[in-house]
């Protein structure tokens, strides 16, 4: 049987100012075999009650704090400490404030980095830069959508000029519109009306189409801007689902119902001009759902979406 020893506990008020260092180390407390080369320091400001307790040895150091991102501001327990006096066979019992996370660190590691060489870099060079190395196809895109906004102001030296110029135009297209209008008997405000609601919620199509196929028709209202850029998309598709099945492609980008059927009744191989319109339709519902442009602008919308600003 282990011996008994009969000890009686006390605290004083007194007891509290000379308690001891309490620590942790959060990878592990060091080999026995180094503790002993362990030096120890405390550094404090008594005027701020901030505490610096720092041990170290000749290649790895240790750093704790009661301030910052280490004090104990997330911790809600409270701590004592006994500390048993082997002579008179009493404990002194301490209130400890903080338990001290040791952070590790190595020593003279800031001499094996290499030199900062995107120091003279922009913002936009250094994210395009990170984004070429770690970045995934969809957030390489939103940062070539990016680069495209950029307006370069030797560009637009004859903005006002061209300004004027676009505004005379509408100017004088309003006043002959209103001419014919006039001398067109057929013409009725119901039927403008009907008309520039159908041209507001719908793109431009041929509603006295013979087939569904013909209703759109997208070479003749998209410049080629806007058919590469669809291709791309389509071509990027293609190739996810040669090793992805068009369910789970869907499921991870939440696509919609009606292009998902549509993706599903594709055959293989893919037809790249049909999966344009497969990305157009999607393209088209979410701008629907998102009541574009009512709540977001094109950039916005087109960097949350990941939709080419050029197709917004």
């Amino acid at each position: 049987m282990s011996k008994r020893v009969k000890v009686h506990l006390q605290h004083q008020e007194a007891f509290d100012s000379t308690a001891p260092v309490v620590a942790t180390f959060r990878n592990g407390p060091p080999p026995l075999n180094q503790r002993k080369d362990l030096a120890f320091e405390v550094f404090e400001n008594p005027t701020k009650k901030q505490r610096l307790v720092v041990a170290s040895s000749d290649k790895v150091a240790y750093q704790g704090a009661n301030f910052g991102y280490l004090g104990s501001s997330h911790d809600y327990a409270n701590y004592a400490v006994g500390v048993y006096d082997k002579k008179t066979k009493e404990v002194r019992l301490c209130n400890v404030n903080q338990i001290y996370v040791m952070q590790q660190a190595i020593k003279n590691l800031s001499e094996n980095v290499d030199d900062n060489r995107g120091e003279d870099k922009s913002f936009m060079e250094k994210r395009r830069d990170l984004v070429e190395v770690f970045g995934s196809k969809k957030s390489k895109r939103i940062q070539k959508n990016r680069e495209e906004n950029i307006v370069d102001l030797e560009n637009i030296s004859g903005a006002a000029s061209v300004a004027q110029t676009l505004q005379k135009k509408i100017s004088d297209a309003k006043r002959k519109l209103e001419e014919e209008r006039a001398q067109d008997g057929s013409y009725s405000k119901e039927a403008a009306a009907l008309a520039a609601t159908r041209n507001a919620l719908l793109p431009p199509c041929d509603i006295d189409a013979p087939t569904p196929d013909r209703v759109y028709d997208l070479t003749k209202f998209m410049d080629s801007t806007v058919m590469d850029s669809l291709t791309i998309m389509a071509e990027e598709i293609i190739q996810t689902l040669q090793t992805t099945s068009v369910a789970e492609y869907a499921a991870s980008l939440n696509l919609a119902a009606l292009p998902t059927r549509l993706m599903l009744s594709l055959p293989a191989p893919y037809d790249v001009n049909k999966m344009c319109l497969i990305v157009y339709v999607a393209y088209m519902i979410d701008f629907y759902n998102s009541h574009f442009p009512i709540r977001k602008s094109a950039a916005v919308f087109s960097e949350e979406k990941g939709i080419p600003l050029v197709i917004v």
